[in-house]
């Protein structure tokens, strides 16, 4: 069972008198921090791109602002949105900077308008723009845009001195185009340039800066929160230094909570009680004098006014409390451990062996690449076409499965089915001629297959095949077993089969199988398209001679997804189609993320067959190594097989690994970092 932290008492034994000098001293002092009061009208503007944006892209553009809005809202830094078209006196009155986070061809009025900002004394913020009339303004060069296919890829930046107080270091961000632009002598310098995947530095600038604002090379993409967050913290510091204040505040009010804790004070308390009770108080005592020290650090900066020094020290603390935490905890025998590979490449493209050496030693027992959709293969496939990155990086697959050996490490190949992405135009085409694609109920064809038709589900077996006989691997996932949503599929193929299948006769294709008096029987009938895959991919992998388990990420909410998608996964697991699923519980809310592990470890057949998947990085959830650690903890205290990270990236490597290795994953007789 996990252990539970229990509400803080009387402090006992030689250990917890340790803590309570530190405890003592670190909170001597505490600044009274007063919740920041919004302008009238924010000082921070962002401007949505919507005249400046191809038709095709608006959408996309439209929703950039929010993810600045979240960003600033962390620190509670006011902001507004304006469209392009608002650009102008009204729009940007009493704004201090203006945030154009992919605002690529500015309408003539709109770059006066910014013209005249800028010689008024506001700043802008530029982010992978194209417009040279913008690049000119800025004291810079554009350059040409610049995409993956010239040989390399853009993992990461690094800031260089000359960057504004209370920059981060280092930013990690994988982008796969950019569109440069070079500093003017005199008028405008780098400040950050690029690194590939192994860390080192491009000659490609990430950020130029000038007396008018600061420019990136191209759009703020999601990842990274924490750093993002201080970075923008930053950037707008040096317009209005007023704006640390907003942020050292901010920092000093959450500074201590960790996971569960919600003050300093009970951190303390808390991961002291834990360690006592894992036998773990070496490993945790020298992060928590760590601890103290930064406490006292931070009261000082803020009583002088140092507000970047305070910030900083405040996010140093939670980084080491948070590390505290995690060395208080205690791995678990046999503890199924994977993680998600998005990319299909491992950390680093090209280099399997030096990925699987850091899975290892992070304590991961196996790791999930994504090699291979309905349409396309990231290895040499006899089956699917061969993805542009199998000629550039080599057979995925196979490099995988040769690395993961060395290091004891198990290769479950990740399945996108049904779904077409990445293949050949021409594939996409012959298939929409031979009506192989879902149909909405409304006539749309998706780029997904339907599941339904023989065809389709021959070709996804005969894929699946080929990988567990040809690369040895240890597990076959299945993601995205399902319908896109309730309005698929409603082709004239499904209606053909169904009635066949069940002999009824439809009249009116499609509402009588969407809502009307077909409903409920086309929705068992959508379900057991899918059931059909599960069942002859676990037939597959029990006749290869070997132990290959079948897996699925599924949605968690369970019985939802049934008549929504069709994934029945309940059922799966109580026929044995399957050897684990992996609920995709992207939730950063702990009693959110309980209640559905509570739900779905109970359901019929669940039992040791549930390894929740936890979002660390995903949109739906953004977790902290801390709420990690608590999740986890929850997950097994509810009775759960196993559980799986997304997604593996160079967060998750540099921040939530680290922490997890402390205690969670730690190996026995490993050495204690703290040490």
């Amino acid at each position: 069972m996990a252990q539970r932290f229990r509400k803080p008492g009387p402090l006992a034994g030689p250990f917890y008198a340790c803590v309570a000098i530190g405890l003592t001293l670190a909170t001597s002092w505490v600044p009274e921090v007063a919740a920041a009061e919004a302008p009238a009208r924010s000082r921070v503007v962002i401007v949505r791109g919507t005249a400046s944006v191809p038709a095709a892209e608006r959408e996309f553009a439209a929703r950039l602002p929010d993810r600045f809005e979240r960003l600033l809202a962390e620190y509670d830094i006011p902001a507004r949105t304006i469209n392009d078209e608002d650009v102008g006196p009204v729009g940007l009155q009493r704004a201090k900077v203006a945030i154009l986070p992919y605002n690529p061809n500015l309408p003539a009025k709109e770059l006066e308008a910014l013209r005249v900002f800028v010689s008024g004394g506001g700043r802008l913020i530029v982010f992978y723009s194209s417009d040279p009339g913008l690049a000119e303004l800025m004291g810079m060069k554009l350059g040409k845009y610049l995409d993956s296919s010239i040989g390399r890829e853009w993992h990461s930046f690094s800031f260089s001195g000359e960057a504004p107080a209370g920059m981060p270091k280092r930013i990690y961000q994988t982008s796969r185009v950019i569109r440069p632009v070079y500093p003017t002598p005199g008028r405008s310098s780098v400040i950050a340039y690029w690194e590939d995947e192994s860390g080192q530095e491009l000659d490609d600038p990430a950020w130029v800066r000038s007396e008018h604002g600061f420019w990136m090379t191209h759009i703020l993409l999601d990842g990274d929160q924490c750093a993002k967050r201080t970075m923008l913290a930053a950037l707008l510091g040096t317009v209005d230094p007023a704006i640390w204040k907003t942020v050292a505040d901010k920092a000093l009010v959450s500074a201590g909570d960790i996971g569960p804790l919600r003050s300093y004070e009970a951190s303390v308390f808390g991961i002291s009680e834990q360690a006592e009770n894992a036998g773990r108080e070496k490993q945790v005592s020298g992060w928590l004098a760590q601890a103290a020290t930064l406490r006292g650090e931070m009261n000082a900066a803020y009583s002088e006014a140092r507000y970047v020094d305070a910030a900083s020290r405040a996010a140093a603390l939670n980084e080491t409390l948070s590390r505290a935490y995690g060395a208080a905890q205690l791995r678990m025998r046999d503890e199924f451990v994977g993680v998600w590979d998005h990319t299909g490449l491992g950390l680093y493209p090209g280099d399997w062996e030096r990925t699987c050496s850091i899975l290892a030693d992070s304590g991961v027992t196996a790791v999930f690449p994504n090699v291979m959709t309905a349409g396309v293969a990231h290895f040499k496939s006899k089956v699917l076409p061969h993805s542009e990155l199998v000629e550039r990086y080599g057979d995925q697959l196979l490099l995988a499965t040769h690395a993961a050996s060395k290091y004891g490490l198990e290769v479950h190949a990740w399945k996108l089915c049904w779904r077409v992405d990445g293949a050949p135009p021409e594939v996409i085409t012959s298939l929409q001629k031979d009506d192989r694609l879902q149909m909405t109920r409304t006539g749309e064809v998706l780029n997904w297959l339907c599941p339904s038709d023989p065809r389709n589900l021959q070709l996804e077996l005969d894929a699946v095949r080929d990988a567990v006989e040809r690369y040895g691997i240890d597990g076959i996932h299945l993601d995205y077993n399902r319908y896109r949503d309730s309005s698929t599929c409603y082709c004239q193929g499904c209606k053909a089969r169904f009635m066949k299948d069940t002999g009824r006769r439809i009249r009116d294709w499609p509402q009588d199988a969407f809502s009307g008096r077909h409903k409920k029987a086309y929705s068992q009938w959508r379900c057991a398209q899918t059931r059909k895959l599960v069942e002859g991919v676990k037939q597959i992998a029990r006749s290869s001679g070997r132990e290959c388990r079948v897996s699925a990420a599924v949605f968690g909410g369970y019985p939802k997804c049934v008549p929504s998608v069709a994934q029945d996964w309940v059922e799966w697991l109580r026929e044995g189609h399957v050897d684990f699923v992996c609920p995709m519980n992207y939730v950063s809310n702990i009693e959110k993320f309980s209640e559905l592990v509570r739900m779905q470890v109970n359901l019929p057949g669940a039992r040791g067959h549930v390894f929740p998947g936890l979002g660390v990085t995903a949109d739906e959830s953004r977790l902290t190594a801390a709420q990690t650690v608590e999740q986890v903890l929850v997950a097994r205290e509810l009775g759960a097989g196993g559980w799986l990270l997304f997604a593996l990236n160079p967060v998750l490597h540099r921040e939530t690994l680290p922490v997890l290795n402390l205690g969670l994953t730690s190996k026995p007789g490993q050495p204690d970092p703290g040490d």
